[in-house]
C-alpha cells in the first residue's frame, strides 16, 4: 500500500505538469480545451468550469488534455474553427505539443534545485582509507592525505577526485597531496599514480573502461580479527578489538596499526585496546591479565572497556601457518579438478597463501575485521563449503583479493562455474573450489538488475565516515547545479534508448508501472530528499519518452508537423490514420513487455549466492 501511494502521488504530479503544459500554452494560444484528465478510464470525479471539463479518471497510469479539433478527421463547426487546435497555425500546434515534455523537463530543474539549496554536506577531498595492494598504496598515497589537485584540475570534494581518477585507465595521473610535515605544518607534495584500469558495466551505458586508484572515503576502524593460536590471542587480543593506541601513541585506522606492527616487529608492543561486549571469544593460554580496565559509556552509547596489554615481538613465534595439501571441494568433482586452467589457479592459489601465512605471522596474528566474515547466509554456497565467521577470503580464481571490495569485484566479474578460492580459517590457509551460481542483483532503486556470482556472505562493517563538511548552497548556486544534473539524467536516459534501440541492451531493461510503484515506495521510506531525485528521474524519463518520433506520443505528433512543413501541407487523413494505427501497435507493444519485465521482477531469483 505504501507503494502504491507513493507511486500514485509520484505519477500523479508528472501527469498534472506535463498536461498543464499542454493546457496552459493552449489556453495561451486561444485553444478550446474541452477535458483535462488525470489517469485514464471512467472518470470517478468531474467538474465543468467554463469550457473545460476536469477529471479524475479510474487508471492513475497517466492523463490527458482534449482539445477541440485534437484530430483532423473531428468536425469543427465554422464558427469553432479559430479555437480548434487543427486550424491552428503549425507553429501554434508545435508549441502546444512540445510545452507536455517541456514542462517535465522544468518541473525536474525545479525539484533539484529545492534538493540542492539549503545546507549541503560535502565529502572532503581526504583519503580515508588505501586498499591494500592498490595503485596508490604503490604510489605512496597516505590514509590522511587531502587531494587537492588530480589530472591538472583542482578538486574540493571526493566526487570530483573519484571522478578524474576514472578517467585515467592505465594513463599516469599526476596528484597534488596536502600532508602535515614532521612538524605538523602542511606540505604539498607532487605525486604520479598509474590507476588500474577496470571493466565495468553500467546497467544503462554498457561496459566502460575505468581508472581506480583504490582509494576510500571511509576510514578502517583499527578493529581486528585474531588468529587462533598466533602471538596476539596469546597475549588476550580478542577479535573485535580495537587498538586505541600503540606504545603511547593514537591510532586511528587500521594503515596506522599496520605501520605501527611492521615499524616494531622485532619488539614488544604495548597495546590499549576498547573492548565491547560484541569481542568474539579467542581461545587462548597464558593470557596477559588486564591492566586500567575501567568501563565508560561512549558516544554512541555502546558500553566499552578499555585495557592495556602487552603483544611480544613477532621473533616469538617460529614459522608461518602452512598451506594444507588437501583441497576443500563443494559441488565440484575431483576430475573437473584435473582441467588445465583450474590447476593453475590452485598452484597460484598456493603460492598467494603462503605469502599470507608469512604476513600473518609478520602482524602476529592480527588481522582488520573488516576483511572477515561475519554472516554466511543459510543454504548458500559458501555453507555448503563450511565457510564460517572469521573466515577471510584472499584469492579468487588465482588472483589475490587483498581485502573485501576486491573478492565482490572478482567474484562478480567471473560467470558462474568452478571458482578457486584461497581462504585463512584461523591458523589454516585453504585451497577451495566451489561450483557458485548466478544470483540476480537488483540496485536499491530502479528495475535495473545484473547477474553476479556470489558466495553468500557479508563482511564486518569495520569503517567509519571519512571528513565532511557543511556549507549552505544559494538559489542561483543550486539553480546551475539543478540545470546540469537534469541534463546528465538527459544524457544517460538517451544513452539507455540508444543500448535499447541498437539491441545493446536487453529489453529486460525497461520497466513499467509496477517497477515505477516499487521504486517510487523505496524512495519514499529512505526519505523526501531521495523521493525527490526520484520524481526528477522519472520526470526526465518521461519527458523524454514523449519526444520520441512514436506515433501517439508528443514526438509523433511533432514528426507530422515536421513533415507538414517540409511537404507544405499536412498528410492526408488516411496515412495520418495509418501512423496512428502503427503507432498505437507499437506503445502497446513496448507497454506489454515493460509488463512482462514488471512481473518477472517479482519472481524469485533462480540460483544461490
Amino acid at each position: 500500500m505504501h507503494s502504491f501511494l507513493a507511486g500514485v502521488v509520484l505519477l500523479g504530479v508528472l501527469v498534472v505538469v506535463h498536461e498543464l503544459g499542454h493546457f496552459a500554452v493552449a489556453k495561451l494560444l486561444g485553444v478550446r480545451v474541452e477535458v483535462f484528465s488525470v489517469g485514464f478510464g471512467p472518470a470517478l470525479l468531474g467538474i465543468k468550469r467554463g469550457e473545460t471539463e476536469y477529471r479524475l479518471s479510474l487508471i492513475p497510469l497517466g492523463g490527458y488534455v482534449r482539445m477541440l479539433g485534437e484530430t483532423p478527421w473531428q468536425g469543427v463547426e465554422r464558427a469553432d474553427k479559430a479555437v480548434s487546435f487543427s486550424h491552428q497555425a503549425l507553429w501554434k500546434r508545435v508549441a502546444i505539443v512540445a510545452a507536455g515534455p517541456l514542462s517535465n523537463f522544468v518541473l525536474a530543474v525545479l525539484l533539484l534545485t529545492f534538493a540542492f539549496h539549503g545546507p549541503r554536506q560535502e565529502l572532503e577531498p581526504v583519503v580515508g582509507t588505501v586498499l591494500r595492494g592498490s595503485a596508490a598504496e604503490a604510489a605512496g598515497i597516505r590514509s590522511g592525505d587531502r587531494l587537492v589537485q588530480v589530472g591538472n584540475v583542482p578538486t574540493s570534494t571526493f566526487g570530483e577526485v573519484a571522478r578524474q581518477i576514472r578517467a585515467y585507465p592505465d594513463k599516469s595521473l599526476p596528484v597534488v597531496v596536502q600532508r602535515p610535515g614532521p612538524d605538523g605544518t602542511p606540505r604539498r607534495l607532487h605525486i604520479t599514480a598509474t590507476p588500474t584500469a577496470r571493466e565495468v558495466v553500467d546497467p544503462v551505458t554498457g561496459k566502460q573502461r575505468v581508472g581506480s586508484l583504490g582509494l576510500l572515503h571511509m576510514v578502517s576502524r583499527p578493529r581486528v580479527w585474531v588468529t587462533a593460536g598466533s602471538i596476539a590471542a596469546e597475549a588476550g587480543l580478542l577479535s573485535l578489538d580495537e587498538i586505541i593506541q600503540v606504545d603511547g601513541i593514537a591510532v586511528t585506522s587500521m594503515m596506522q596499526l599496520r605501520a605501527a606492527l611492521a615499524d616494531r616487529a622485532d619488539q614488544n608492543i604495548s597495546l590499549r585496546i576498547r573492548r565491547s561486549d560484541q569481542s568474539a571469544t579467542v581461545p587462548s593460554t597464558a593470557a596477559q591479565p588486564d591492566r586500567d580496565a575501567g568501563s565508560r559509556q561512549v558516544a554512541d552509547q555502546e558500553q566499552f572497556t578499555e585495557l592495556g596489554l602487552v603483544l611480544p615481538q613477532a621473533g616469538t613465534v617460529p614459522a608461518a601457518p602452512r598451506v594444507e595439501r588437501e583441497i576443500k571441494r563443494y559441488a565440484v568433482t575431483s576430475q573437473e579438478l584435473q582441467d588445465v586452467n583450474l590447476a593453475r589457479q590452485i598452484q597460484q592459489t598456493r603460492a598467494i597463501l603462503a605469502r599470507g601465512g608469512d604476513q600473518i605471522r609478520q602482524q602476529r596474528g592480527v588481522m582488520f575485521a573488516g576483511d572477515t566474515i561475519e554472516h554466511v547466509e543459510q543454504g548458500s554456497w559458501a555453507a555448503g563449503l563450511g565457510l564460517r565467521r572469521g573466515d577471510r577470503v584472499v584469492a579468487v580464481a588465482g588472483r589475490a583479493a587483498p581485502h573485501a571490495f576486491a573478492v565482490a569485484r572478482e567474484l562478480g566479474e567471473h560467470d558462474a562455474g568452478i571458482h578457486i578460492l584461497g581462504i585463512v580459517s584461523d591458523g589454516s590457509l585453504i585451497v577451495a573450489a566451489t561450483r557458485l551460481g548466478s544470483a540476480v542483483v537488483k540496485t536499491d532503486l530502479g528495475p535495473r538488475q545484473h547477474a553476479q556470482t556470489g558466495l553468500g556472505i557479508a563482511w564486518h562493517q569495520s569503517y567509519r565516515p571519512g571528513a565532511v563538511r557543511q556549507r549552505s548552497v544559494g538559489l542561483a548556486r543550486a539553480l546551475e547545479d539543478a540545470a546540469a544534473h537534469t541534463g546528465k539524467l538527459v544524457y544517460t536516459t538517451l544513452t539507455g534508448l540508444r543500448l535499447l534501440v541498437t539491441g545493446q541492451a536487453p529489453v529486460s531493461q525497461l520497466a513499467g508501472p509496477i517497477t515505477i510503484f516499487s521504486m517510487a515506495g523505496e524512495a519514499a521510506r529512505q526519505g523526501l530528499m531521495l523521493y525527490i531525485f526520484m520524481m526528477a528521474l522519472i520526470s526526465v524519463n518521461l519527458g523524454l519518452l514523449n519526444v520520441l518520433p512514436i506515433p501517439g506520443l508528443d514526438g509523433g505528433h511533432l514528426l507530422l508537423f515536421v513533415l507538414e512543413a517540409v511537404r507544405g501541407r499536412p498528410l492526408s487523413l488516411k496515412w495520418q490514420m495509418r501512423v496512428l494505427q502503427t503507432g498505437a501497435l507499437v506503445l502497446l507493444a513496448v507497454m506489454a513487455i515493460a509488463l512482462i519485465n514488471d512481473i518477472s521482477r517479482l519472481l524469485p531469483p533462480t540460483g544461490s549466492g
